[in-house]
């Protein structure tokens, strides 16, 4: 009966001690409430998030949410409202979520609104490049040159980062946001933009899946460009941030480019 009562006072005591502050705001709020939210895009984005054939969801950030929680000892609520990664952003900031994990990349503009752990993978940019176009804009002169100039129509996702590096990266061409991926892809085959610009694992799986591809399309994968994948917080969530960058740490990710593309293959070939 002692033995109980002190288990009593010790869980009276711990509650006590986080209402008054000893366990910090940012952490202490998820812990009352006994489950963590987590902001994602409402579309899939394989291999970072999709549903398995039982509905569940899976993927690389699925895995570090859930770790995470199980780290804080709770459960784990997923919003998905967000229709843009720039959305989920929003969400973060707003206080609608504890976490943003969404395949995420830092921009300064995000940067205003939230906090951002330590990347747990970096990607490289790439564009998928209408050769005719290429060649018309070229004029002899090498992809690297081409690159340092480039004019015409890019095609990026909207409300992605790619906007902003895109205006960043290629100030003379006109940036043109698409919702749908697959429509933007079929824009530069039929010549109506450029080129389009997103992470490599995306612009590498496009020319897999379309073997006509690599015949109307190039692949450039821009040198000294990276595309660092973070997990967003709101801005007062300081201690919080640190817990996510040791978890990060700890929990060891041996990701690649290449690992990814071979899970995302795999998970699209399952019966």
């Amino acid at each position: 009966a002692s033995s109980a009562s002190a288990d009593r006072r010790k869980v009276s005591l711990d509650l006590l001690g986080r209402e008054f502050g000893q366990v910090p705001v940012d952490i202490g709020r998820i812990l009352r409430r006994g489950r963590l939210i987590v902001a994602m895009i409402g579309k899939d984005q394989p291999p970072f998030v999709m549903k398995n054939k039982q509905g569940e969801l899976i993927g690389l950030d699925v895995r570090i949410a859930q770790g995470i929680a199980q780290q804080l000892g709770v459960g784990v609520e997923y919003n998905r409202q967000a229709t843009t990664f720039n959305k989920v952003i929003d969400a973060v900031e707003n206080g609608e979520a504890d976490l943003g994990i969404s395949k995420l990349s830092r921009t300064l503009e995000r940067a205003k609104k939230v906090l951002f752990s330590q990347p747990y993978i970096v990607l490289r940019q790439g564009l998928l490049i209408n050769r005719l176009g290429l060649a018309k804009q070229s004029a002899g002169r090498g992809i690297g040159d081409v690159l340092q100039d480039l004019r015409g129509k890019i095609g990026v996702m909207q409300g992605s980062s790619y906007e902003e590096f895109a205006h960043r990266n290629f100030p003379k061409a006109t940036v043109v946001p698409f919702q749908d991926w697959g429509q933007a892809v079929d824009a530069v085959f039929r010549g109506e933009i450029l080129a389009v610009y997103r992470d490599e694992l995306v612009v590498r799986k496009t020319v897999k899946s379309k073997p006509e591809a690599s015949i109307d399309l190039r692949v450039t994968i821009l040198p000294n460009t990276t595309d660092p994948i973070v997990v967003a917080l709101p801005w007062y969530s300081t201690h919080f941030r640190d817990l996510v960058n040791l978890f990060l740490e700890t929990m060891r990710l041996d990701v690649t480019t290449d690992k990814l593309l071979d899970q995302w293959v795999e998970f699209e070939t399952q019966p």
